[in-house]
Protein backbone atom coordinates (compact mmCIF):
# COMPACT_ATOMS: atom_id res chain seq x y z
CA UNK A 1 0.00 0.00 0.00
CA UNK A 2 2.81 2.43 0.83
CA UNK A 3 4.61 1.45 -2.36
CA UNK A 4 1.59 2.40 -4.47
CA UNK A 5 1.33 5.81 -2.78
CA UNK A 6 5.02 6.41 -3.45
CA UNK A 7 4.63 5.60 -7.17
CA UNK A 8 1.72 8.04 -7.54
CA UNK A 9 3.84 10.82 -6.07
CA UNK A 10 6.81 10.35 -8.38
CA UNK A 11 4.95 10.01 -11.71
CA UNK A 12 4.28 13.76 -11.98
CA UNK A 13 2.14 15.48 -14.63
CA UNK A 14 2.96 12.97 -17.36
CA UNK A 15 1.34 10.11 -15.54
CA UNK A 16 -2.04 11.68 -14.88
CA UNK A 17 -3.93 8.71 -16.26
CA UNK A 18 -1.75 6.47 -14.10
CA UNK A 19 -2.43 8.75 -11.12
CA UNK A 20 -6.20 8.39 -11.53
CA UNK A 21 -5.93 4.63 -11.56
CA UNK A 22 -3.69 4.71 -8.53
CA UNK A 23 -6.08 6.97 -6.64
CA UNK A 24 -8.93 4.53 -7.31
CA UNK A 25 -6.67 1.67 -6.20
CA UNK A 26 -5.58 3.60 -3.11
CA UNK A 27 -9.22 4.11 -2.08
CA UNK A 28 -10.54 0.68 -3.10
CA UNK A 29 -7.88 -1.36 -1.35
CA UNK A 30 -8.48 -0.02 2.19
CA UNK A 31 -12.26 -0.27 1.72
CA UNK A 32 -11.93 -3.87 0.52
CA UNK A 33 -9.61 -4.80 3.43
CA UNK A 34 -11.96 -3.22 6.00
CA UNK A 35 -14.94 -5.11 4.56
CA UNK A 36 -12.99 -8.38 4.57
CA UNK A 37 -11.84 -7.96 8.19
CA UNK A 38 -15.33 -7.11 9.44
CA UNK A 39 -16.80 -10.07 7.56
CA UNK A 40 -14.27 -12.52 9.02
CA UNK A 41 -14.56 -11.11 12.53
CA UNK A 42 -18.35 -11.50 12.46
CA UNK A 43 -18.10 -15.26 11.69
CA UNK A 44 -16.33 -16.32 14.86
CA UNK A 45 -18.24 -16.97 18.07
CA UNK A 46 -16.33 -17.10 21.31
CA UNK A 47 -17.54 -19.81 23.71
CA UNK A 48 -17.76 -23.53 24.31
CA UNK A 49 -19.73 -25.79 21.96
CA UNK A 50 -22.89 -27.26 23.49
CA UNK A 51 -21.90 -30.86 22.70
CA UNK A 52 -25.42 -31.99 21.94
CA UNK A 53 -27.87 -33.92 24.10
CA UNK A 54 -26.63 -36.08 26.99
CA UNK A 55 -26.00 -39.75 26.15
CA UNK A 56 -28.30 -41.87 28.30
CA UNK A 57 -28.12 -45.15 26.36
CA UNK A 58 -25.83 -47.99 27.51
CA UNK A 59 -23.40 -49.51 25.00
CA UNK A 60 -24.81 -52.10 22.57
CA UNK A 61 -23.02 -55.22 21.32
CA UNK A 62 -22.32 -54.78 17.60
CA UNK A 63 -20.36 -57.96 16.90
CA UNK A 64 -18.47 -60.73 18.63
CA UNK A 65 -15.79 -63.15 17.50
CA UNK A 66 -16.94 -65.89 17.87
CA UNK A 67 -20.62 -64.81 17.78
CA UNK A 68 -22.80 -65.41 20.87
CA UNK A 69 -24.22 -68.94 20.92
CA UNK A 70 -21.43 -70.35 18.74
CA UNK A 71 -20.80 -74.10 18.69
CA UNK A 72 -17.50 -75.94 18.31
CA UNK A 73 -15.41 -73.01 19.58
CA UNK A 74 -11.73 -73.93 19.85
CA UNK A 75 -10.13 -70.51 20.35
CA UNK A 76 -9.26 -69.14 23.78
CA UNK A 77 -9.62 -65.43 22.95
CA UNK A 78 -13.09 -63.84 22.58
CA UNK A 79 -13.49 -60.28 21.25
CA UNK A 80 -16.70 -58.32 21.80
CA UNK A 81 -17.21 -55.12 19.75
CA UNK A 82 -19.56 -52.36 21.02
CA UNK A 83 -21.10 -49.28 19.39
CA UNK A 84 -19.18 -46.83 21.59
CA UNK A 85 -16.06 -46.59 23.74
CA UNK A 86 -16.39 -48.88 26.77
CA UNK A 87 -14.68 -49.65 30.07
CA UNK A 88 -14.86 -52.87 32.07
CA UNK A 89 -15.20 -51.78 35.67
CA UNK A 90 -13.92 -54.09 38.41
CA UNK A 91 -13.79 -57.17 36.17
CA UNK A 92 -12.18 -59.40 38.81
CA UNK A 93 -15.16 -59.21 41.17
CA UNK A 94 -18.08 -58.52 38.78
CA UNK A 95 -17.42 -60.83 35.81
CA UNK A 96 -18.41 -64.45 36.52
CA UNK A 97 -17.50 -67.32 34.20
CA UNK A 98 -19.41 -70.59 34.38
CA UNK A 99 -18.16 -73.29 34.71
CA UNK A 100 -15.33 -72.19 36.94
CA UNK A 101 -11.79 -73.23 36.18
CA UNK A 102 -8.47 -73.26 37.95
CA UNK A 103 -7.25 -70.13 36.20
CA UNK A 104 -9.31 -66.95 36.06
CA UNK A 105 -9.96 -65.64 32.52
CA UNK A 106 -8.45 -62.24 31.74
CA UNK A 107 -11.04 -59.57 30.88
CA UNK A 108 -9.84 -56.28 29.43
CA UNK A 109 -11.17 -53.37 27.38
CA UNK A 110 -9.57 -51.12 24.81
CA UNK A 111 -11.62 -48.59 22.88
CA UNK A 112 -14.82 -50.24 21.65
CA UNK A 113 -13.59 -53.79 22.31
CA UNK A 114 -13.81 -56.07 25.32
CA UNK A 115 -11.50 -59.10 25.26
CA UNK A 116 -11.93 -62.29 27.30
CA UNK A 117 -8.91 -64.64 27.29
CA UNK A 118 -8.94 -68.16 28.70
CA UNK A 119 -5.83 -70.25 29.37
CA UNK A 120 -7.66 -73.35 28.11
CA UNK A 121 -11.18 -74.58 27.41
CA UNK A 122 -12.68 -77.96 28.33
CA UNK A 123 -14.13 -80.03 25.47
CA UNK A 124 -17.93 -80.36 25.05
CA UNK A 125 -18.65 -77.60 27.55
CA UNK A 126 -20.98 -74.60 27.43
CA UNK A 127 -19.37 -71.44 28.81
CA UNK A 128 -21.32 -68.43 30.04
CA UNK A 129 -19.56 -65.15 30.80
CA UNK A 130 -21.82 -62.98 32.97
CA UNK A 131 -20.66 -59.35 32.99
CA UNK A 132 -23.43 -58.16 35.41
CA UNK A 133 -22.97 -54.35 35.39
CA UNK A 134 -19.22 -54.31 34.67
CA UNK A 135 -19.46 -52.83 31.13
CA UNK A 136 -20.07 -49.09 30.93
CA UNK A 137 -19.62 -46.45 28.27
CA UNK A 138 -16.54 -44.27 28.50
CA UNK A 139 -18.13 -40.80 28.51
CA UNK A 140 -21.28 -40.93 30.64
CA UNK A 141 -20.68 -44.21 32.55
CA UNK A 142 -24.01 -45.70 31.40
CA UNK A 143 -23.86 -49.34 32.47
CA UNK A 144 -24.94 -52.30 30.37
CA UNK A 145 -27.03 -54.27 32.88
CA UNK A 146 -27.17 -58.09 32.90
CA UNK A 147 -25.08 -58.73 29.78
CA UNK A 148 -24.06 -62.37 29.23
CA UNK A 149 -22.00 -64.03 26.50
CA UNK A 150 -22.45 -67.76 25.87
CA UNK A 151 -20.61 -70.22 23.61
CA UNK A 152 -19.90 -73.95 23.50
CA UNK A 153 -16.81 -76.01 22.73
CA UNK A 154 -19.07 -78.93 21.77
CA UNK A 155 -21.81 -79.34 19.16
CA UNK A 156 -24.71 -78.45 21.50
CA UNK A 157 -25.46 -75.41 23.61
CA UNK A 158 -26.65 -76.46 27.08
CA UNK A 159 -29.94 -74.92 28.17
CA UNK A 160 -28.69 -74.68 31.79
CA UNK A 161 -32.04 -76.03 32.97
CA UNK A 162 -32.73 -79.00 35.20
CA UNK A 163 -36.00 -80.85 35.08
CA UNK A 164 -37.39 -83.85 36.91
CA UNK A 165 -39.63 -84.97 39.73
CA UNK A 166 -38.85 -84.86 43.41
CA UNK A 167 -39.96 -87.91 45.40
CA UNK A 168 -40.10 -88.40 49.13
CA UNK A 169 -37.40 -90.72 50.50
CA UNK A 170 -39.75 -92.67 52.81
CA UNK A 171 -42.66 -93.41 50.50
CA UNK A 172 -41.39 -92.42 47.04
CA UNK A 173 -44.41 -90.15 46.64
CA UNK A 174 -44.21 -86.73 44.99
Amino acid sequence: FLFLAFISEITGPYGSRFNMKMRRTNIALPVFMAALVSLLAGCANIGNPSGGPRDEDPPRLVSANPPPGSLGVNRTKMVLQFDELVNVKDAFSKVVVSPTSRSVPRVSSLGRKVTVEFDSLAPNTTYTVDFADAIEDNNEANTLQGFTYTFSTGQTLDSLRISGRVLGARDLEP
